[in-house]
């Protein structure tokens, strides 16, 4: 018997060795989060997981947890990856981290079964790991690929940690996203000469090519810097050429410099100088049939072209600053500066003077805080006063102190009566709080929601963005997704949409930067759809809000009909047709530094724009008056000074929407870097013209499980947004 029992404890060991080794099947070999481990927090952010096979070829999927901008851990679990046997396979999983230094729990999974879970945490140094800690969402992220071009000096080193843009130069172009949304927290992509795997990462037809294009219709930029290397990679039928502002003709030889030591301020200064020996002239790629912004030009020779990409941009760079001369050229810094489009000391569109002070901001960095501030107001919820909450706190503490001890020691002489007294005043007061707190919060699911709909009318390109914020009259979890309404024409529209939580900039109480760790677990937490389209189990408490974001994209149906013709300075003149089908109230059409102000524009009415009927930009934007100065005689503008506890959700908009155009960052004292790509001052540059306005027919609606939610007492506005094309 002894020895039958010794049999089945090895048997069971035997068992246990087995189950660990095919468990272990697949393991995690290398983790590469965001750009070589840099990211910003509240952006998707591409990760990337390399897998280890074992001896037999495996169908696994990644799980992915993180913590949200409210601390909460959320999960996401990416389509089928195959893992050959004996080799590595690598993943590439799209995640939004909420914390500057966040936890990361990788889990690989067979079905139901969990083959290997790891735990990874910013800034960590672990070999074959690339994960530190976030930036901030309010500064900048910029990715470099190539050789340098001066793009470090050009940027510097800020010593405001809250405005730095961050340099990031990539080796490869591996490591450039496959999904369009790893690029949401970039600013602006620059591929220098000689970039190392350009042509297999950007191939035709390769999932990069199609995720850097998504991107640029999306909102993004790209800097095309190819200098020297521009023949070989803008041949025809190069990937590339797609991008370019024109047809590009081949390589030559620039003996003029004049206009570019303009550019880099250096002209009668510090000039270009060339080695002994070397022969005078920069070679530089020539463009045909150029199509954009001529920002430089050396004759008739484009150096610098800017084109709009739908609601993105493209900017191209004819010589090469990697090369002798402008390698080392006094003025490359400034040059690159401007190309990057960061504005320089003394360059401002601002002529007028503004009277707005930036006084105490509330703990609001950044104009997408104050519109998600509009959000948190729901109709019919209220918030206790302060004197409210310590009048009922002093007449508690008095009767179960001083005043249950007076009466029953005076009236009833019975001090043992306290152990049925000091209850019921609880229990009282406890009611009280809580029939207070129904009457003031309601029991209604409420949501609060803003849409704005881009249109770009020359290529039909709907963008969207639906946010909202969700109040909970009750303990319970949600299952959250959008059902667009936007018409199209196609039968079947590709209506793609990433729904995910919102987060709050900033060091603030709730802020994504405040110093505070997030948890490595939590009691409940929440998945995302694999395709990022629903939010499954969201957690919100008992009279608590939680805000989201929902970016969507379609094609044009129903729209407008714009026949605008532009003449001298920027002045235009044509008609506007509303085919919509629905009202658009209090429309803005903005050309150059001139905006045309109309009320409403009726379904099938067609709006006549004659010039001399138009206002600066600039005094709408900042809402210049006239008033007296000194002995009253004589009349200034002064621009109203921007109110950061406004609650205006168009008077927020509007500055997000055109924040280069008016100098937002000097006007309203607030960034626009957590959600800039509602900014389309560029556009104005590239001559075109926006046109916006509001309506009352919601362009998305919020479901849970499936069904509308939005009621009689949620607040919603829904404004469209048209890019039109000038003659």
């Amino acid at each position: 018997m002894t020895r039958i029992h010794g049999y089945r404890w090895l048997g069971c060991i035997a068992l246990m060795l087995w189950t660990a080794s095919a468990r272990a099947d697949v393991d995690i070999n290398r983790l590469r989060v965001g750009f070589a481990g840099h990211y910003r927090v509240g952006f998707w952010t591409p990760v990337e997981v390399t897998l280890q096979g074992g001896e037999k070829p495996a169908q696994v999927r990644l799980a992915l947890a993180v913590p949200d901008g409210d601390g909460i851990r959320t999960e996401i679990v990416s389509e089928p990856v195959d893992v050959p046997a004996g080799a590595e396979t690598r993943a590439t999983v799209c995640v939004k981290f909420g914390r500057l230094r966040s936890d990361l729990t990788i889990g690989v999974r067979d079905g139901e079964r969990t083959l290997v879970e790891k735990n990874f945490s910013a800034g960590t140094s672990l070999p074959d790991v690339e994960f530190h800690e976030a930036f901030p969402s309010t500064q900048g992220l910029l990715l470099a690929l190539g050789k340098p071009i001066g793009i470090e000096e050009a940027v510097g080193r800020s010593r405001n940690t809250v405005e730095r843009i961050n340099v990031v130069d990539l080796p490869d172009a591996a490591q450039l996203p496959d999904q369009w949304l790893g690029y949401e927290g970039v600013d602006k992509l620059v591929i220098g000469p000689s970039p190392l795997g350009l042509d297999e990462g950007l191939a035709e037809g390769s999932a990069r090519l199609a995720a850097l294009d998504r991107w640029l219709t999306e909102g993004g930029h790209l800097v095309l810097a190819l200098g020297s290397d521009s023949e070989h990679f803008f041949s025809a039928g190069s990937p590339l050429c797609r991008f370019l502002p024109g047809s590009f003709e081949g390589m030559t030889v620039l003996t003029r410099t004049t206009s570019l030591e303009m550019f880099g301020g250096t002209y009668g200064g510090a000039p270009l100088h060339w080695a002994r020996g070397e022969r005078r002239g920069l070679i530089a790629a020539q463009l045909n049939d150029v199509k954009g912004q001529i920002e430089l030009s050396e004759g008739d020779f484009p150096l610098v072209v800017r084109r709009p990409y739908t609601f993105g941009g493209v900017t191209f760079l004819a010589a090469d600053f990697s090369r002798s001369p402008l390698v080392d050229w006094a003025g490359r810094g400034l040059a690159i500066k401007r190309l990057l489009g960061q504005r320089t000391k003394g360059e401002t569109k601002d002529q007028l003077e503004s009277s707005a002070s930036p006084g105490a901001h509330l703990g609001l960095v950044d104009l997408s805080a104050q519109l998600r501030g509009t959000l948190d107001r729901f109709r019919g919820v209220r918030l206790a006063p302060f004197w409210a909450v310590a009048g009922l706190a002093a007449i508690y503490i008095a009767l179960v102190g001083p005043i249950d001890f007076l009466l029953l020691k005076t009236l009833v002489r019975k001090m043992e009566w306290t152990w049925l007294t000091f209850p019921l005043v609880v229990l009282a007061f406890c009611g009280t709080a809580g029939w207070m707190a129904q009457r003031m919060k309601g029991d209604h699911l409420l949501v609060n929601q803003i849409d704005l709909v881009d249109v770009d009318l020359a290529s039909r390109q709907v963008r969207g963005t639906t946010w909202f914020n969700v109040f909970s009259p009750a303990t319970s979890t949600y299952d959250l997704s959008l059902d667009i309404q936007v018409a199209s024409e196609a039968e079947r529209p590709s209506r793609e949409i990433a729904l995910s939580w919102l987060g709050l900039p900033g060091e603030v109480l709730g802020g994504m930067e405040q110093a505070v760790s997030a948890p490595t677990a939590v009691v409940r937490s929440y998945e995302l759809a694999p395709d990022r389209s629903a939010l499954r189990g969201v957690p919100i408490p008992v009279w608590s809000t939680k805000t989201f974001v929902g970016r969507w994209h379609s094609e044009a149906g129903a729209t407008i009909e714009a026949q605008l013709k532009s003449g001298h300075d920027d002045v235009v003149e044509g008609k506007i047709i509303n085919r919509l089908g629905v009202p658009l109230k209090e429309c803005l059409l903005v050309v150059g530094r001139w905006a045309w102000q109309v009320d409403e524009l009726k379904p099938g009415q067609a709006f006549r724009i004659e010039p001399g009927e138009q206002r600066d930009l600039l005094a709408l934007l900042k809402d210049f008056k006239l008033i007296q100065e000194g002995d009253r005689s004589t009349l200034v503008q002064v621009a109203t000074p921007y109110d950061q506890a406004s609650f205006s959700v168009r008077s927020i908009l509007q500055q997000m929407m055109f924040y280069e155009a008016g100098n937002g960052r000097s006007y309203t004292g607030l960034l626009n870097r957590y959600q800039s790509y509602v900014d389309l001052s560029r556009h104005l540059d590239f001559g075109q013209a926006i046109l916006w306005g509001e309506t009352d027919q919601p362009a998305a609606a919020v479901c849970r499980d499936g069904q509308p939610i939005a009621g009689e007492d949620d607040e919603h506005a829904t404004y469209y947004r048209f890019v039109i094309p000038l003659k």
